[in-house]
């Protein structure tokens, strides 16, 4: 910020010398007004924060665009998704719902349905220690009309109740187990680890803003819960393969945003060509 303030000022300096009194005193108000637009935007501020709840997201990749609308109760409980995943499709664009169900105030059921049929093809179901944290959750598929389980997380916690690791298993195929184990540091994931059974095959290592982040505590995110559990937002994940088949669009893939007044994520561009456009429902304005 004072290498900006460096810069301006010579610019500004520059200029007054090519004008006259009159003018200059407009063009320095103008130059002022541009020079502080321009240093701040981007900028995060952590004295301004909000109660928030995501509204919609909007994601563009070339020529397709998709569209999440989100759905609360009055208590602010997300209740439904409705996705969008191709709008230039007119009439017979793809669309798929979300529902959540709650039993006192837990999350028990998560079901995703293709439109208009509302024909269901999976669901999740949850379980939870007496603590409230997730202990269990079950993803059961269509097949011929009933609901198959076919994976089962199961959940650990370090003392602090952050996650500490994730197991993941066919009911049916004991061979297939995976796990990713997170390191944290100041609230947010700074390493994962990814094991097929006992073998490591590659990790991932993080880089965060520090403004909030927008997909905290949402369970529409929870299929990357590491991502709806960090404090901040990701700016960067670098990864290293240890089984020659990790196949990635980046490396290291780069995340950039865009902020509101509140210090929240407007725009996500990723540098392997998506870009996504947030808005919000703000609850309350908290200024610390």
């Amino acid at each position: 910020m004072r290498f900006q303030s460096v810069t301006y000022n010579l610019m500004l300096q520059h200029c007054v010398k090519r004008e006259n009194n009159g003018t200059m005193k407009k063009n320095l108000l103008l130059m002022l007004l541009f020079v502080s637009l321009s240093a701040c935007e981007n900028q995060i501020n952590p004295a301004i924060t909000a109660d928030f709840l995501v509204k919609q997201i909007i994601s563009e990749s070339g020529d397709q665009r998709q569209v999440k609308d989100f759905t609360y109760s009055n208590n602010g409980k997300l209740r439904s998704v409705i996705h969008d995943l191709n709008t230039n499709e007119g009439a017979n664009e793809y669309v798929e719902t979300t529902n959540f169900l709650y039993d006192n105030e837990q999350l028990i059921f998560k079901t995703f349905s293709y439109q208009p049929t509302n024909v269901l093809h999976r669901q999740d179901s949850i379980t939870y220690f007496g603590n409230g944290l997730i202990d269990k959750l079950y993803t059961a598929y269509s097949e011929n009309g009933t609901m198959t389980v076919s994976w089962i997380n199961e959940f650990e916690y370090n003392d602090d109740g952050t996650i500490k690791q994730r197991t993941s298993y066919n009911p049916t195929s004991p061979d297939t187990e995976l796990s990713n184990r997170y390191y944290w540091s100041n609230g947010n994931i700074i390493k994962t680890e990814h094991y097929y059974q006992d073998a490591l095959r590659y990790e991932a290592s993080y880089q965060y803003d520090g403004a909030s982040n927008y997909k905290l505590g949402n369970p529409f995110f929870s299929d990357f819960e590491f991502s709806a559990t960090t404090k901040n937002n990701i700016t960067k994940a670098q990864y290293t393969d240890y089984s020659g088949l990790l196949d990635l669009a980046c490396n290291p893939c780069i995340f950039s945003y865009e902020y509101n007044e509140f210090n929240l994520p407007k725009k996500v561009t990723y540098d392997w060509g998506s870009t996504d456009y947030i808005t919000y429902d703000i609850i309350d304005d908290v200024t610390n």
